[in-house]
């Protein structure tokens, strides 16, 4: 006999070929998964791991949302109290998760064997790993193929769905049901292909004992798995036949004693939402359910099949919409081609095994597609059974083509090179995607890293006992559910949802009341809506802290209530050293536009405060056109305020945490361009209402500011123009070379210097008012060479200090 065929040398040659998927996969999916979730089903399964962790009762009733539902007189509009993904399932405040509890109970476990609430965020993609080398045993045991071929398709089947897009991208989210399911679901089904291997009756006895424990587990997880029950039908019928009565009531029995006893969970949960379930709402059907939400059952239509009328992409249908799914499993050209070859040479040469891949693939097909929301990920569990119909295809399809064609063996081994290697090739893009993934960090899913985890869980750390946080913003559905289950502290979201918001006033009075009991704080970002804002324009709000967070690679600021309560509380956020004129009037009145530009304004930002100074400069300069009282007052007016403005930007900036390197440089930026058309509104005004200037004009006569229609008039103008723009660039310039924070150039004292801009605006505006525009040129174009010398020389001095980092521009 030959060794290298026998079962022993390919058990070796299976294990070291699993080793390798472990290895591969593992790093593709564990070693960059993601940390909790921020959005869309996943945080309502991590609260329920949550609930078990601090051994809360998983139905219960909730003080607050039954304060919710008296307050309000209705269900619908206390729902933004309640836990995001729980339903209120009774008008005296009991609330229930909204899905089945056997993923939330299988994330429990994990943590409470490894003793970290965080190891729950390995299982996703563990079990991702799992389904892998799972599709490559079923593989094996499927197909009658040579030993060689079985394990070509198999790899083939193992790595076609392991770098399938929608599935690697759920793998590394966190944590969906699907993936779950869908595993358990494959290790019951391998534990039946198993049966030929044993042939002592128990052991048989015990692999349905474990087919139906594992299949329990995964309608605990997913409920829809119940439709899946026709598979082990289809295997159990192939079977019946060499059982006698007695065996069968055995097989029969034990398979659905698994599966009760570990489906108990789910009976259990069904039985207290029965006990608490009340039909106080226009949806709710029945009182008694499976789940809180058993009652969407209703959305399942026969219509959805081609006329889908959910959120996700209505009008289109399921069927359409699913088959652009299965387009996209694959970037191999020949990949559905080769799943229907090979549906077609199955069926050929193994009936049973083609009727039941068709009953695991078409009930989930026909099932979600006639679903009001066909999600593209509903359809992983059905994925495996496409990917493994293709790996057969091909290797039964080269065979037949050899067979058919006679080809000769240099010839067949070309052709099985060619499809080995458009096989492999259509890999990369996708293998690709996963290095870049892991090589990045790169969140897929609305899943957050892990140090977005710690920092919420160090936020939360920090409130107090009778803290109540309010969400606000587009982040609130699912990270108020992952501060819940890291914390105790509680959390309830403004609500969005048009039929499901109260008025505003009334939220806010309800909060009012609410202060009676807890401590109120706000989550608040840039992403409030109108009627969010409307809310915290109304209420009265205290600074706490700022918070950054990477969220779908997204950088947002967050932070709680931000808003201050008085002009008083902006001083803390003004600059500790600042210019002589800005400390002496201008600071004082930005407080006040500060304040009040964020009270009126909440969403407000500093590049805005800049084109509300640039606006008001603007204005400012087209007072200095005419030399009349009006326009005095109105010039003096604007450029002060203008100016008042340009100091609140940068308070706006530092409250917030919303300051940039774009909003320094458009800073800059407006100040140059606003001198620039001061100084020319002023030529403007000299050179057309000025005295007449002689000719030939003598040096008393520009001394005098006789320069009314002369030229000399627009040189001075571009002389300062020039001169200030010169000096803003070499001090620009030094601060980008010189890597460190910038310091005064003339210093009166600690935290008081003599700054240029606000010295031009102090002069001008009252060179203005008191008619003195001529000589306000003269004293801001006089310095410039002096300033000039000044910018010189110290950057000299600083470029020969040492430890200096510096860039080199070309």
């Amino acid at each position: 006999m030959n060794t290298a065929t026998s079962p022993k040398w390919w058990w070796i040659i299976d294990g070291i070929i699993l080793a390798l998927l472990t290895l591969i996969f593992g790093f593709f999916y564990i070693t960059s998964h993601a940390w909790g979730s921020w959005g869309d089903d996943a945080p309502g399964y991590l609260y329920t791991a949550g609930q078990w962790w601090a051994d809360e009762p998983l139905v219960s009733q909730d003080s607050l949302v039954q304060r919710a539902l008296t307050y309000f007189g209705d269900e619908k509009f206390a729902r933004f109290v309640a836990p995001t993904h729980h339903e209120i399932i009774s008008s005296t405040g009991w609330i229930a998760s909204r899905y089945p509890i056997g993923l939330g109970w299988l994330l429990y476990s994990v943590a409470k064997i490894s003793g970290s609430d965080e190891a729950w965020y390995d299982v996703e993609p563990g079990l991702a790993v799992g389904v892998v080398l799972l599709t490559y045993l079923l593989a094996l045991r499927l197909f009658q193929l040579p030993p060689a071929l079985q394990r070509a398709s198999a790899v083939m089947a193992a790595l076609s769905l392991g770098l399938a897009s929608l599935y690697a991208n759920y793998a590394v989210a966190q944590p969906m049901r699907e993936i779950p399911a869908l595993f358990f679901f494959m290790l019951a089904l391998w534990l039946i292909l198993l049966l030929p291997v044993t042939k002592r009756w128990w052991c048989q006895l015990g692999l349905w004992l474990g087919a139906g424990a594992s299949y329990g587990m995964s309608v605990n997880i997913r409920e829809t798995s119940g439709i899946l029950l026709g598979v082990f039908i289809v295997l159990g019928w192939q079977w019946w036949r060499q059982w006698n009565t007695a065996q069968r009531y055995q097989v029969v029995g034990v398979f659905l004693i698994g599966a009760v006893c570990v489906g108990s969970l789910s009976l259990w949960n069904s039985v207290n939402i029965t006990l608490h379930k009340e039909k106080f709402r226009d949806k709710d059907i029945s009182r008694i359910a499976i789940t809180s939400n058993f009652d969407h059952v209703r959305s399942l239509q026969l219509q959805n099949l081609y006329n889908n009328q959910g959120k996700f992409r209505p009008g289109v249908g399921g069927l359409k919409q699913y088959w652009e799914v299965l387009t996209a499993v694959s970037t191999w050209p020949l990949f559905l081609l080769a799943a229907a070859v090979g549906l077609i040479l199955l069926w050929r040469a193994q009936k049973s095994t083609a009727v039941m891949l068709l009953v695991w693939f078409g009930p989930l097909f026909l099932l979600f597609s006639a679903w009001i929301n066909p999600y593209p990920r509903y359809l992983i569990p059905a994925v495996p059974v496409i990917t493994l119909l293709a790996a057969y295809g091909s290797v039964t399809g080269v065979l037949w083509l050899q067979q058919k064609l006679q080809l000769q063996r240099w010839s067949w081994t070309a052709l099985v090179m060619v499809f080995i290697g458009s096989f492999f090739v259509s890999l990369q893009p996708s293998i690709a995607e996963r290095q870049r993934h892991n090589r990045e960090a790169d969140p897929v899913y609305k899943a957050i890293t892990r140090d977005d985890l710690h920092q919420l869980k160090a936020m939360a750390e920090q409130l107090p006992n009778n803290a109540l946080l309010l969400m606000v913003g587009d982040w609130q559905a699912g990270i108020s559910e992952t501060i819940m289950t890291h914390s105790a502290a509680r959390v309830i979201r403004f609500p969005r949802k048009p039929k499901e918001k109260p008025p505003v006033n009334q939220v806010y009075s309800f909060l009012r009341e609410l202060t009676t009991d807890y401590q109120l704080y706000l989550w608040y970002d840039g992403s409030a809506n109108a009627d969010e804002q409307r809310l915290l324009n109304i209420a009265q709000l205290e600074p706490v802290a700022t918070y950054n967070f990477i969220l779908n690679t997204i950088h947002t600021n967050y932070y709680f209530v931000p808003l201050p309560t008085s002009p008083h509380d902006i001083i803390q956020y003004q600059q500790p050293h600042d210019s002589i004129f800005s400390r002496l009037i201008y600071r004082r009145i930005s407080k006040y536009l500060t304040y009040y530009s964020l009270k009126l304004f909440p969403r407000i930002t500093a590049p805005d405060v800049t084109i509300i100074s640039f606006v008001v400069g603007g204005i400012g300069a087209v007072g200095l056109l005419y030399p009349t009282w009006w326009g005095r007052v109105l010039a003096f007016t604007c450029i002060q305020l203008s100016f008042a403005f340009d100091c609140s930007d940068g308070e706006v900036a530092r409250m917030l945490g919303r300051g940039s390197k774009f909003g320094i440089w458009f800073d800059s930026i407006s100040d140059r361009v606003k001198e620039i058309i001061w100084f020319g509104a002023m030529a403007w005004q000299l050179y057309w209402f000025a005295p007449l200037a002689p000719v030939p004009m003598e040096f008393t006569d520009l001394a005098f500011g006789y320069v009314g229609h002369s030229v000399w008039i627009v040189y001075l103008a571009f002389a300062a123009m020039l001169g200030n723009l010169l000096v803003g660039y070499l001090r620009e310039a030094k601060k980008s070379i010189f890597l460190q924070e910038r310091k005064p150039e003339i210093v009166l004292k600690s935290g008081l210097h003599i700054g240029t801009v606000d010295v031009i605006t102090f002069l001008l505006s009252w060179g203005v008012l008191l008619q003195l525009e001529y000589y306000v040129l003269w004293l801001v174009t006089l310095p410039i060479p002096v300033l000039l010398l000044k910018q010189l020389i110290s950057t000299y001095r600083q470029s020969n200090k040492p430890n200096r980092s510096s860039t080199t521009a070309l």
